[in-house]
């Protein structure tokens, strides 16, 4: 997933490093590396926004974007090992429920990119013990 069609960020891009002195193009260009790819907390919360199933996993969106949030604050602790990200990080029985939850999450996404219809799913959610417990509507 991109933020811009490539034509167009090609076009941002090549302009801003047009406009860069010589001795920064090296180092502009490697910003720009990935700066068209989409973060994380976006892909996540596109994902949870867009499946009314996956809506109701959470009370409210202050509890999707809370949820969001630690992922992504844990995702960066351990990944880049950032100590200022670890006051947020997730550990013990949190980061447990939340690797449930996301697997809950993926598990969906899967079944549907399958092609199962949402009733189908929500048959399977609605049967299933692990699931319950997540269901909040």
């Amino acid at each position: 997933m991109l933020q811009f069609d490539k034509p167009e960020f090609e076009s941002i891009r090549k302009s801003i490093i047009d406009f860069v002195p010589d001795k920064f193009k090296d180092w502009i260009t490697k910003v720009f590396e990935h700066s068209n790819d989409i973060i994380l907390r976006k892909r996540l919360e596109n994902l949870i926004k867009a499946n009314s199933l996956l809506l109701r996993l959470f009370k409210n969106s202050d509890e999707i974007d809370s949820f969001i949030f630690k992922i992504t604050e844990t995702r960066h602790y351990y990944t880049h090992y950032s100590p200022e990200k670890e006051q947020n990080a997730a550990t013990g029985i949190e980061l447990f429920n939340i690797n449930r939850k996301l697997g809950i999450i993926i598990r969906i996404l899967l079944a549907s990119e399958l092609g199962f219809g949402e009733e189908e799913i929500e048959k399977f959610v609605k049967n299933n013990s692990e699931y319950k417990e997540f269901l909040r509507r």
